[in-house]
């Protein structure tokens, strides 16, 4: 409970700010194999990614996320408030996707 208190005074805090519409949140930070050696799975990082969504809409503004991601958090986040950034080769090497949508690696 900590760190969400956490998060939702640093995004209450850089709001106040950074008058911008965009607010990056990443949600690359940690690998899939860190999650799951400490006792973590996909479920944990959604319930953290539609919290962190919920402090986004409460001060207005548009998450931008890391494709890397996308697959864990597309069924949480609005897509209406969500830009997917593409640097991993973008979206023939990560799939095509987007918060409203499926993603796929296998094409």
């Amino acid at each position: 409970k900590y760190v969400w208190k956490i998060v939702a005074d640093m995004v209450q805090e850089l709001a106040s700010i950074f008058p911008d519409p965009w607010f990056h949140v990443g949600f690359d930070e940690v690998p899939q194999e860190c999650l799951k050696e400490h006792g973590y799975d996909s479920s944990h990082v959604q319930a953290f990614a539609r919290f962190v969504d919920k402090q986004l809409e409460l001060h207005g503004k548009v998450g931008v996320y890391w494709e890397d991601n996308l697959h864990l958090i597309n069924k949480v986040v609005d897509p209406s408030r969500a830009i997917i950034q593409c640097w991993n080769g973008g979206p023939k090497k990560s799939g095509r996707g987007s918060a409203s949508g499926t993603h796929d690696n296998s094409k």
